[in-house]
């Protein structure tokens, strides 16, 4: 059986949760929204990032890349030296986990129009107290991790373009009135709920 391995054995692989500065984008409506019949959720980014640290935004360059190598070559060069007793040794600890979110963070340019963020976390293996879970995906059990967050974050839901708009608004606001929002402006826990302004055609 191939093994996987990851970091001293301490961390599991990264769990990655994807994000888009564009709230409205035809491709990204095609991929991820359902065929434009999905819905893309706005918060505040300020918020967010303060809640969780391991935010990350993608770099699709390969100058990006290999200013990353060159800065952890570096960090490793400087944790190196040699006594004469001892031989060589490692003077404190490499940030393992700076790495892996920032090898997380790299993709290919051709995806440089989802202009993406990560939220990017490895689990310790000896007490996290993060609880994985499984989804089925395509026929196989695809493992992740849930984030809980204040509903303040929250402030924007854009209708995909090919759904039924007024339909669709009507029953948002029902289901965000139950869970404790209002689409009213100027109340508290307003969320504004608007439609895509994205033309979209289905042949």
């Amino acid at each position: 059986m191939e093994k996987h391995c990851d970091y001293l054995g301490q961390l599991t692989p990264p769990f990655i949760t994807s994000f888009s500065e564009d709230d409205d984008n035809l491709p990204m409506w095609n991929t991820y929204g359902a065929n434009g019949l999905g819905v893309a959720i706005g918060i505040e980014k300020v918020s967010f990032k303060e809640r969780f640290t391991e935010w990350s935004c993608c770099s699709y360059t390969e100058k990006y890349f290999k200013w990353f190598v060159h800065r952890y070559v570096e960090e490793i060069y400087d944790l190196i030296s040699y006594d004469e007793s001892k031989g060589w040794k490692l003077d404190g600890a490499l940030i393992f986990n700076q790495l892996n979110s920032l090898l997380s963070s790299l993709k290919h340019n051709a995806y440089e129009y989802e202009k993406e963020w990560r939220l990017i976390q490895s689990l310790s293996k000896t007490g996290d107290s993060k609880e994985i879970k499984y989804q089925e995906v395509n026929g196989l059990l695809k493992p992740y991790i849930e984030h809980a967050f204040e509903k303040s974050i929250l402030k924007e839901i854009v209708i995909g373009p090919c759904a039924n708009l007024d339909l669709a608004k009507q029953s948002l606001s029902d289901l965000l009135e139950q869970k404790g929002f209002t689409t009213k402006e100027g109340d508290d826990h307003y969320l504004n709920l608007r439609g895509s302004e994205v033309p979209f055609r289905q042949i």
